[in-house]
């Protein structure tokens, strides 16, 4: 019996010590595969905040309004925690500025939406183009209690965006929509109001909706048009210079011929 029980206490011990030996090399891979995950992450991030055209993280006073378009464009939220060193209200507030500059697959339809949205940051006033998202959503979402919808008058649902492209820069999945698509719902929604406007609170200016969607689209077409407008003239001054410089060697030629 008792050697039964020697048995028995040898085994137990055996696979004791086996069991934490295992579990100790497990936790060291698994801390190992922490770290590396961490390096590749700092890294990653080192990298987007290389690329900026400013050392924002060197400023400690720094505000996020103070980021121009085009960096928000490639930061992404690791970056922001970095810059604002850790400050959970500028980052918060940053990341709505983030969730505008990668909004859709437009950047002239995103510095729209990034512009209005910086503005009411440093007025202190509503966003009154993030409603028109809000609008959109609880058309395209099925509202209910389980169901965490983009709403509107909740900075938070930009910040979502923000949040989204947490390592990398902003991917396809990522948008919130596509340019077509979202100027395509916002002709959907009137229709989509007028069969469900019963259902909806008159706290809502269905009006001014309406009148933000339209000056998007039209402030769109104006933005496009302008770029159009310098693209052409560019070309066209380029094209003339292009022009002239040969007819300057040509002249040139004729000179030392002449000669």
């Amino acid at each position: 019996m008792s050697t039964i029980n020697k048995t028995q206490t040898n085994f137990s011990e055996n696979s004791y010590l086996y069991n934490a030996s295992n579990q100790i090399n497990s936790s060291n891979k698994f801390a190992t595969q922490l770290d590396s995950t961490s390096n590749v992450n700092n890294t990653n991030t080192q990298n987007v905040l290389a690329s900026l055209s400013t050392d924002y993280s060197s400023n400690s006073n720094i505000k996020p309004t103070d980021i121009s378009f085009d960096d928000y464009k490639k930061l992404t939220y690791d970056a922001l925690e970095t810059i604002f060193k850790g400050d959970s209200e500028k980052i918060g507030t940053a990341s709505e500025l983030l969730g505008t500059a990668k909004l859709t697959n437009d950047d002239i339809l995103n510095k729209i939406y990034f512009d209005n949205k910086s503005e009411s940051i440093k007025n202190n006033t509503s966003d009154k183009y993030f409603q028109t998202l809000g609008m959109i959503a609880i058309m395209n979402f099925k509202i209910d209690e389980n169901n965490d919808a983009f709403l509107p008058n909740d900075p938070t649902s930009l910040a979502n965006i923000g949040q989204s492209n947490k390592n990398t820069t902003t991917s396809q999945e990522s948008l919130f929509t596509i340019k077509n698509k979202l100027f395509s719902d916002f002709d959907k929604f009137k229709d989509y109001y007028e069969n469900s406007k019963d259902n909806w609170t008159s706290n809502v200016d269905m009006n001014e909706i309406f009148k933000n969607m339209d000056e998007i689209k039209t402030l769109y077409n104006q933005k496009v048009e302008e770029n159009n407008a310098i693209l052409n003239s560019y070309t066209r001054n380029t094209k003339e210079q292009i022009f002239w410089n040969k007819q300057e060697l040509l002249w040139q030629e004729l000179d030392i011929y002449l000669i």
